[in-house]
């Protein structure tokens, strides 16, 4: 999952706007003609995010492919470079003598959860299923399907299954289902005792890394001023301080979640309507990230 945030003149905004709706959505068919034959891209989409008067507007370029940047930005440009171009135009971007996979890279927006990290959460949907995959697999499914559909009518789902599986095996093409391949999607929750110390390191990286630092400074600053064994007295003391400071504002921040009233205005029907223009074409909605 990538993110791209690029800003541009506000004024070009509704400039910008159009030429996204000459691409289309659902997009023309020639884009989505080569973004198919490329098998790599899961979802991608661009959005403009309007600034005001004093503000710029963004290009926001949010995708979900196979592999990693800057390669998956590479082959996106490949696949699609006529139509980046034609907006990064629209919206008078200049790329600095970068390529667009460079300067697409370079504008990336990494999402975490830590005391610096710009807020987000990716959504992975299928992890470690390339796109061919989840085709190939999705053909299988079609065609198992009509094979049930043609079974005689056995006296077990067993006899069902081996007539179904001696039919996929005399096809050559559907041989490569008989060789099993690793879904780590579908291994369900780990161990609560295997998955302990990657949850520990992965809070100490995220958040309690300042703690363990103040304390760490407290140490050394009271070894070398005073002696070892107050050092470690006073370092715990300095812990337990932190340690009931960070618990009183988790709890104040969730109680805080459960008696704040959230602030819900109604839609504006003119922007309602400008963005359901665009929606509901396939199976889900999407929603942009700001």
């Amino acid at each position: 999952m990538l993110t791209v945030s690029v800003p541009f003149d506000n004024a070009l905004a509704s400039e910008v706007e159009k030429c996204l709706d000459g691409i289309g959505n659902p997009v023309r068919a020639s884009t989505q003609a080569r973004l198919d034959e490329a098998q790599f891209m899961h979802f991608m989409s661009l959005n403009v995010i309007r600034g005001d008067a004093a503000s710029s507007a963004h290009i926001v370029m949010e995708l979900s492919a196979d592999g990693a940047a800057p390669t998956v930005f590479e082959r996106t440009v490949q696949t699609i470079g006529p139509e980046l171009s034609e907006i990064f135009e629209r919206a008078r971007i200049s790329l600095h003598d970068a390529s667009m996979s460079e300067f697409l890279n370079r504008h990336r927006v990494d999402v975490g959860q830590g005391w610096f990290s710009t807020p987000g959460l990716n959504y992975d949907g299928s992890p470690e299923m390339a796109v061919p995959r989840i085709r190939q697999e999705a053909a299988l499914a079609k065609v198992a399907g009509n094979l049930v559909d043609a079974a005689p009518q056995f006296r077990s789902a067993l006899e069902t299954l081996t007539w179904v599986r001696a039919r996929l095996w005399a096809d050559e093409a559907m041989k490569w289902a008989f060789v099993p391949e690793p879904a780590p999607c579908l291994n369900g929750k780990p161990d609560v005792a295997a998955a302990t110390p990657a949850i520990l390191l992965s809070a100490i990286q995220a958040f309690l890394w300042p703690f363990l630092l103040v304390a760490a400074v407290a140490f050394a600053l009271i070894w070398w001023f005073a002696d070892a064994k107050a050092a470690v007295w006073l370092t715990l003391l300095v812990l337990a301080i932190e340690l009931a400071v960070g618990a009183a504002a988790y709890f104040m921040l969730r109680q805080k979640e459960k008696t704040d009233v959230a602030d819900v205005p109604l839609p504006e029907p003119g922007i309602t309507a400008d963005i359901m223009s665009r929606e509901a074409y396939t199976a889900h909605n999407h929603l942009a990230a700001v």
